[in-house]
């Protein structure tokens, strides 16, 4: 779990220094009522650094007018040495009472890459289940495997492994 936390982090901070330190941005927003009787709106932006980074991201809502709602989200950076962060995220609410969020994140540079992509669901009834996987491989080669998971009948489970660069198995650090 705190690798995926990290990889939220790294991404949500490689993406503010890119908007703090930017020489061009661009954007656009939307927002209007929608056939079903709810409202559709958006945005989108985009920017580009003094030294060839770029990041970018955007959102959506759609409601429907009768207690649904889907909002998704986006954002990447490209840094100007090759180095790649994005994130991805959707949430729906539904006039039942249940509700989801999924979310992925990935950063890949000269230190090893990291995926992360799990979600969260409740049904009608308030039973909520989770899980969430993670896999990060270092510049050595090293790998990390992780599940998560989630539910009332089965509690909180954790799993994770380890390689080394020949792919034997090792324990993994806390």
């Amino acid at each position: 779990m705190k690798t995926a936390q990290f990889a939220i982090r790294l991404t949500t901070l490689v993406l503010s220094i890119a908007c703090l330190s930017n020489a061009y941005a661009d954007g656009s927003r939307f927002r209007q009522k929608n056939p079903n009787g709810g409202i559709s709106a958006g945005a989108n932006h985009s920017f580009a650094g003094r030294n060839g980074g770029t990041a970018s991201n955007s959102r959506s809502l759609v409601t429907d007018g009768a207690g649904n709602a889907v909002s998704n989200r986006s954002g990447q950076v490209q840094t100007a040495n090759g180095g790649f962060a994005s994130r991805n995220g959707s949430n729906t609410v539904n006039a039942d009472g249940s509700a989801s969020h999924n979310s992925s994140a990935s950063a890949s540079g000269v230190n090893g890459n990291i995926n992360t992509q799990g979600g969260i669901s409740r049904d009608a009834y308030g039973n909520v289940t989770q899980s969430r996987t993670t896999q990060a491989t270092s510049a050595s080669g090293a790998t990390y495997n992780g599940s998560t998971n989630y539910s009332k009948e089965t509690g909180l489970t954790h799993s994770g492994s380890c390689t080394d660069a020949a792919g034997n198995s090792i324990p993994c650090k806390k």
